[in-house]
């Protein structure tokens, strides 16, 4: 069982949040040490079809400029310098590319960034002055991001190096997180509850269980928001004071997601705090027909969200809800079209 990790009072949802506030510096070693470790696939983005031969980090040159990443190709220079924010500096951006002119070999620079390319005038400028060896392009951190998705979902890379392959999957998530990826950040977890001792668990005991093939759809969400169908809801109804109708109207907090053995059920309950986890854990394994694991949901107090349930054809969907991850966004856009 893994228990909450919290850095200044914030959840800590990958390895590089434990450190705070990343440094350029720092994201752009592990980016060094990931085209290493996978030169075919990170490689490719910013040194095309050469073979790599060395590269090196925080490279300071003889007029004292600091390089982020060097990679030495069969026949080129590859210098990638990152900013975290959306702009590049012009006056260190010339200076580096009067350095690198200096240098026998044709040189490309690299901007990483989050696509200041498009709108920065004193690009195409810089360009004209160029010196013949010496090229610019741009990429993007949702660029590399996509490279990463690529990675994570190969079972060959993961067995060649898994060390690596961890890194490759715990950076992705960090740059989900901070908003350097092109993929909408996961927010709210839907699904649907067609059965009282579900509703029951999620109103009375704040708990949401799911089977264990449906774990990496869930991960990463911040939010739970059941979609309440059939007649249960009305059957809740009548034993209880909670008023519900067929739709999304309740959304709580995800404190916790772990994947559980049916005999710790009972402890994991307590160790989270869950009201009566006797009780709950008697009605969770009653529900779940999940033999060895099942996916646990610890939520916080249930909130009225919308007054109208959203029906799934606000959202554009029909029949089964499924494993779905919605952004407030697209909630908000459907309780207009209610």
């Amino acid at each position: 069982m893994i228990i909450p990790l919290f850095r200044s009072k914030q959840p800590v949802e990958n390895f590089f949040s434990v450190f705070g506030n990343i440094k350029e510096t720092n994201l752009t070693a592990c980016l060094a040490y990931l085209i290493s470790a996978f030169p075919t696939q990170l490689g490719h983005l910013f040194a095309g079809r050469e073979n790599l031969k060395r590269i090196d980090i925080e490279v300071v040159t003889k007029d004292l400029n600091r390089h982020d990443i060097i990679i030495e190709a069969a026949k080129s220079y590859k210098v990638i310098e990152a900013k975290l924010g959306f702009e590049q500096n012009e006056k260190q951006i010339t200076r580096y590319v009067n350095d690198l002119a200096k240098e026998n070999k044709r040189v490309e620079l690299a901007l990483l960034d989050r696509g200041s390319w498009q709108s920065i005038s004193w690009i195409k400028d810089l360009k004209r002055r160029l010196k013949k060896r010496v090229f610019i392009k741009a990429v993007q951190w949702s660029e590399l991001h996509a490279v990463l998705l690529r990675v994570i979902r190969s079972k060959r890379l993961m067995l060649l190096n898994p060390k690596a392959y961890f890194i490759a999957e715990e950076l992705a998530n960090y740059m989900e997180v901070n908003n350097m990826s092109s993929v909408e950040r996961k927010e709210v977890y839907c699904r649907d509850l067609a059965t009282e001792k579900s509703i029951e668990l999620f109103f009375r005991y704040h708990v949401y269980i799911s089977q264990p093939k449906f774990y990496n759809s869930a991960r990463g969400n911040v939010y739970f928001a059941p979609y309440f169908t059939g007649r249960a809801p009305d059957r809740f109804a009548e034993r209880s004071s909670v008023k519900i109708g067929t739709g999304i109207s309740y959304i709580a907090p995800i404190k916790d997601m772990q994947l559980v053995k049916r005999n710790e059920v009972k402890e994991f309950l307590r160790k989270s705090g869950i009201v009566k986890y006797k009780d709950a854990a008697k009605l969770l394994l009653s529900y779940s027909k999940e033999r060895d694991q099942i996916i646990i949901f610890v939520l916080s107090e249930p909130l009225r969200a919308f007054l109208t349930p959203i029906k799934k054809n606000h959202l554009g969907f029909t029949g089964a809800m499924g494993a779905k991850s919605l952004t407030f966004q697209q909630l908000f856009e459907a309780t207009i079209k209610g």
